[in-house]
């Protein structure tokens, strides 16, 4: 039905906020003189687990945490809830990626941003447990790290900004944005062409999957050999050539993202797309097949 993205700065009061934002929507909702549908509201929060604040000191932990963040969200996404995301929130192009998945469940979305000044931000981070408090060197890099929303922005909008002290939020434009608003549409980049199956996708990556674990399996035992037998059906009757050199697990996986990507962008395309969105494991396995030798320089027929 609705998606709300906090943005802030580390302890900017996002969740403070978050609460507030929950406590008034489940009110008006529960209000006599409320007529309309009544939704579930959600407040998605960033698991840091066990490692605390730390994870935002590194990028290496940090990654992970935000790739779970955006899952969890697109997972609570739907027509019958509210979902308040409560989390830092401070790179441009995540909030982007939430934008997506907002146009691709459907519902209406806009940005909230905590405006807490910097010393005020430390002077709260400094009152927090130990447990919970960020370090000062993580607090100084993700504050000179942080980009602003900005309503100019069309991931942003509609943007709210909420200062830290304000005694009187905008509770009330927000919750004419989140149910009256116009939704916007999806882009054609982010929306799965109506003919691409889902199990033709779940094929494409076992397709992928497959002969990857084929291959190391192989290699484990012939690191140089020249050429890998595969089983046929799916996979072609003439194998798999192999270049002469090492083959790591990290130029793989790269290659399959590579393949995968190109046959995704293809669906989303239509033309051709639309022809491979039904494909089964024989096409797919092939197609990989040809796709890695050529990668290689070791396709036959191209040589």
């Amino acid at each position: 039905m609705a998606f709300v993205v906090l943005s802030g700065c580390p302890s900017s009061g996002k969740t403070t906020l978050a609460l507030k934002l929950r406590q008034d929507f489940l009110a008006r909702m529960a209000d006599e003189s409320y007529t309309g549908p009544s939704w579930e509201v959600v407040i998605v929060e960033d698991d840091i687990g066990v490692l605390g604040r730390t994870v935002y000191s590194e990028s290496r932990l940090e990654k992970p945490v935000r790739a779970s963040l955006l899952s969890e969200v697109t997972r609570s996404l739907s027509k019958r809830t509210i979902v308040i995301c409560d989390g830092l929130n401070y790179i441009k192009g995540y909030r982007y990626q939430m934008n997506c998945a907002a146009k691709e469940a459907g519902v209406r979305a806009c940005t909230i941003h905590v405006a807490t000044p910097p010393e005020k931000c430390k002077e709260f981070n400094r009152t927090r447990a130990p447990t919970e408090a960020y370090t000062e060197e993580t607090m100084d890099a993700l504050l000179m790290r942080f980009e602003e929303p900005s309503s100019m922005a069309r991931w942003d909008s509609p943007l709210f900004t909420v200062g830290w002290d304000d005694p009187s939020p905008p509770f009330d434009d927000i919750w004419l944005a989140m149910t009256s608003a116009v939704k916007k549409k999806a882009n054609p980049s982010v929306v799965p062409n109506g003919q691409t199956a889902t199990d033709t996708i779940q094929t494409l990556h076992s397709a992928t999957s497959t002969l990857i674990s084929h291959l190391l399996s192989h290699l484990s035992l012939s690191p140089l050999s020249p050429h890998l037998k595969l089983p046929s059906p799916p996979y072609p009757p003439s194998g798999l050539n192999l270049p002469q050199r090492t083959i790591t697990l990290s130029e793989l996986q790269r290659l399959k993202r590579q393949f995968e990507g190109i046959q995704m962008n293809g669906f989303k395309r239509g033309g051709e797309g639309v022809k491979r969105a039904g494909w089964g494991e024989k096409e797919w396995a092939e197609a990989w097949v040809r796709f890695l030798e050529v990668q290689w320089g070791v396709n036959e027929e191209e040589g």
